[in-house]
């Protein structure tokens, strides 16, 4: 079985590296899109709400032990409480807290780049919080409530 194959709880420690635990910088999660794209009115509102959605469905997977187990049970067939908890804990501290892009992941991305402009490129060309930024300043007093279930 492959070390990709086997559930977080399986894994030894050393196979289990932490992210965290180095203090290094890395884009974990990474969503796309053309600017001129965003230009069209209609489109800009379908980015917003599925950066909205994707938000809160990143909020509850960190804080939401039971739902996050429960769409691990279904989608990645698990069965063993025991890994379920080990992975959900392993995933909850490794996921960032917000979508928001950190400026040090592309400085990073860009030093393993084997491209002559990757060296003297700035990491801001790279990415915008602009929309993520919006949505988190507008709905910083929203409670996402517990008792929401997906999947």
């Amino acid at each position: 079985m492959s070390r990709s194959s086997k559930p977080a709880a399986s894994l030894s420690r050393w196979q289990r590296y932490s992210v965290k635990e180095s203090n290094a910088q890395f884009l974990v999660i990474a969503v796309g899109t053309r600017e001129s794209w965003l230009k069209t009115p209609r489109n800009r509102e379908l980015a917003v709400n599925f950066l909205r959605a994707f938000s809160e469905g990143l909020t509850l997977a960190k804080k939401d032990a039971g739902l996050t187990k429960k769409v691990m049970r279904k989608y990645a067939r698990l069965n063993d409480e025991a890994v379920l908890q080990a992975s959900f804990e392993f995933y909850r501290d490794q996921f960032p807290q917000t979508l928001r892009v950190d400026e040090r992941s592309y400085a990073n991305l860009l030093r393993y780049l084997d491209h002559p402009k990757a060296a003297t490129a700035d990491p801001k060309e790279f990415f915008d919080n602009g929309l993520i930024n919006d949505i988190l300043a507008k709905h910083t007093t929203r409670r996402v409530y517990p008792g929401r279930r997906l999947g």
